[in-house]
């Protein structure tokens, strides 16, 4: 039973960690875009910085979920 946990476990994390690499890099193809006037390029940066942040907490949260499911069933 101890094995079976450990690798849903660690199925759930990399499930995890592949979407907060692929929600990065789909907001960072924003940053990287050209822009007309050099403000803009700020503003994108600051943006991506915010949703970064927020995206973080989020998937902090849900790999603080997959260690708690291992932990009540172990």
């Amino acid at each position: 039973k101890m094995s079976s946990v450990v690798i849903e476990a660690a199925q759930k994390s990399t499930d995890l960690s592949a979407k907060w690499v692929h929600d990065s890099l789909t907001k960072l193809s924003s940053v990287t875009a050209a822009k007309t006037e050099p403000a803009d390029y700020a503003k994108s940066v600051t943006d991506f910085m915010t949703a970064s942040a927020e995206s973080a907490a989020e998937h902090m949260a849900a790999f603080a979920d997959v260690a708690k499911r291992v932990q009540t069933e172990t």
